[in-house]
Parts: structure tokens; C-alpha cells; sequence
């Protein structure tokens, strides 16, 4: 079996029960024992370590290298693919994985945002799974309202801000340079 179908499969499994892990309740095994479900975004930051994201290509398939960040990232970002996004950056198809980190102007890393596609996970929203990590790996806090959230899942910022993308796929990496025909 090849990579992208080892890694499509994960993703599969992992969103065959994200719904009880996003619930986060504990649940009985037939053994009688407690087990205590992890939340995806504990998950897919696992896979991202052990996957080494770091050693992934950018997204133009050459290293990761620093580039002027936009809107809510940071001064520089830094993005990697996977090899189901860069075998398929025009689409991105499910299975693909984008992650940017966010540096501060003088290369600290500030945070890791993610967008994992997955298939059947928000169909309205092109099926994007989006997460902030603290540079430790901890998920980030959203605020909504008074209440304060995980920054994972179906982030409304997230959201809000990529459905503006061009080729109606959430991501901006992949789109069109805007030329700039004023005089």
C-alpha cells in the first residue's frame, strides 16, 4: 500500500469516530474498562510529529522557505504539504494536509496553523479541518463570545477567511498571482 493510501486511510479511521472524539466523553470498552477518548486535534498533531511535516516540501514542491505572512498568521510563515496536496495542488483533494507555522518578524515561532481535508468532516466548507497549535504542540484558544474554545475543528475566523480563496478549494497558496494593472 502505498504512502497517500496509508495516509488517507488514517484520516478515514480518524474521522469515522471524530464525532465521539470531539465530544470528548469518556465511553465503556466491552471489557468493562474506562477508556477516555483523545480529541482530533490531540491526534493529528501526534500524526504531524511523527510524519516530520518539517521535512515536507512547500508548496511550490521545493524546501519550506520564509515568506511575508497575510492577515491573521504573523510577519513570516513557513508552509509545508503533504504529498496528497502536492500531487494535487490545482484541487487538493481529500487527504491533503497544509500546514503553515507563524514567525514573528524576528523568526520566532509564534504558532502552527493547520488544514487537514477530510472527507465528509464539513462537506458546506469544502471538508476542511482547521487547527492553531502553541509552538509546544498545545491547541490554541478560540474565543467566541465569553466562551473560550480549542482552536480546531470548524473555526469560524478560519473558515470566514479562506472561503474568500480563489478556485473555491479554502486554500490561497495554490491560487493565481492578482496583477496589479493600475497604472
Amino acid at each position: 500500500m502505498n504512502s497517500a493510501c496509508r495516509i488517507t486511510l488514517f484520516f478515514l479511521a480518524i474521522l469515522a469516530g471524530s464525532h465521539l472524539f470531539l465530544a470528548g466523553s469518556p465511553a465503556t470498552a466491552q471489557s468493562g474498562t474506562r477508556v477516555i477518548r483523545r480529541p482530533h486535534y490531540e491526534l493529528l498533531w501526534g500524526w504531524l510529529a511523527q510524519s516530520q511535516y518539517r521535512n515536507w516540501k512547500g508548496p511550490n514542491g521545493q524546501p519550506a522557505e520564509f515568506q511575508p505572512g497575510e492577515g491573521p498568521h504573523a510577519a513570516l510563515v513557513k508552509t509545508y504539504v503533504n504529498d496528497h496536496a502536492a500531487g494535487d495542488a490545482k484541487n487538493l483533494s481529500r487527504g491533503s494536509v497544509l500546514v503553515t507555522e507563524n514567525y514573528s518578524a524576528e523568526k520566532r515561532l509564534l504558532s502552527v496553523t493547520v488544514m487537514q481535508r477530510a472527507p465528509g468532516f464539513d462537506p458546506p466548507q469544502g471538508d476542511w479541518y482547521y487547527a492553531q497549535y502553541l509552538p509546544q504542540g498545545r491547541i490554541a484558544a478560540d474565543v467566541v463570545g465569553r466562551n473560550t474554545e480549542p482552536a480546531a475543528g470548524k473555526v469560524s475566523s478560519c473558515i470566514d477567511c479562506h472561503r474568500k480563496a480563489g478556485g473555491g478549494d479554502y486554500a490561497y497558496f495554490n491560487d493565481p498571482p492578482v496583477l496589479n494593472t493600475s497604472p
